[in-house]
């Protein structure tokens, strides 16, 4: 059994748009990290994998300052997450071995940054996933990475996403909890829905994944409030808007988290 960032199969998809005129421009040490936020989050909504990637293979080869670092430290989370569910771990190790360095560089800086903490507890998910019979032994460095995420946060969602992530794919017998995990998606859903939601695509990711845990745990009217609050911000959302809600209201569940864990298995 593994635990590990989800990035629901159809949500990791539906991520990636940007204009080819931006890859042309090339960045400085000037901080783009709010152009930048706004313009991912528009690749998601509109959909265009090969762009997302485009764009971070082009930023990944100037120099950033520390925001706009850490928007691409984001994105390389996301591509790897999506070289998983699409079953290419080729891809995936890759990109892995630059968001592994690009954060030891931060964390070497910055040692006590919550969210580098939780972005390693990530990449220990990430590494059980390339190589689950090293499990044992990424477990506990695994939840020694999102404890101290949690015991540095102020107001940072993401220790409490990888918190969450930590409960749900954990066998119950080693402090797995889905109605633990239900309330860290819910409490970083709360703190992305007041952190410029509309440039912000994690809170997209983050409800997303949130509204699916409701389903399954039996809460479809909680589903359904989260489901519509996403598309009160971006009534566009192609996942939530012409998939997971109409699901939903057809009484239907695909059961994402399940569908990911056994693709790593596979």
């Amino acid at each position: 059994m593994r635990w590990y960032a989800p990035f629901t199969l159809k949500f990791m998809r539906i991520i990636f748009f940007v204009s080819l005129l931006i890859l042309l421009l090339g960045f400085s040490a000037k901080s783009f990290s709010g152009n930048l936020s706004c313009r991912f989050t528009a690749f998601l909504i509109e959909g265009d994998m090969k762009s997302w990637e485009l764009l971070v293979d082009s930023l990944q080869k100037v120099r950033l300052n520390k925001a706009d670092g850490d928007v691409l430290l984001y994105a390389e989370y996301a591509l790897t997450g999506y070289f998983f569910t699409q079953d290419d771990k080729k891809s995936a190790a890759r990109m892995m071995e630059k968001y592994e360095n690009h954060l030891d560089r931060l964390m070497d800086k910055y040692p006590n940054t919550a969210n580098y903490h939780a972005f390693k507890a990530a990449l220990y998910g990430y590494k059980i996933g390339l190589s689950p019979w090293m499990a044992p032994f990424y477990s506990f460095p695994h939840q020694r990475e999102v404890d101290k995420a949690i015991a540095l946060r102020t107001n940072e969602a993401l220790p409490l996403i990888e918190q969450g992530n930590s409960y749900y794919f954990r066998p119950s017998f080693v402090g797995g909890n889905k109605q633990k995990a239900m309330l860290s998606y819910a409490a970083a859903f709360a703190i992305n829905s007041k952190n410029n939601p509309e440039c912000n695509w994690v809170f997209f990711n983050n409800g997303a994944w949130l509204g699916q845990v409701y389903t399954k745990l039996g809460y479809p009217d909680k589903a359904r409030s989260v489901y519509k609050q996403i598309l009160n911000v971006n009534p566009n959302f192609q996942y939530v808007k012409d998939e997971l809600l109409p699901q939903l209201d057809r009484g239907e569940f695909i059961d994402m988290g399940s569908r990911f864990e056994q693709m790593l298995v596979d």
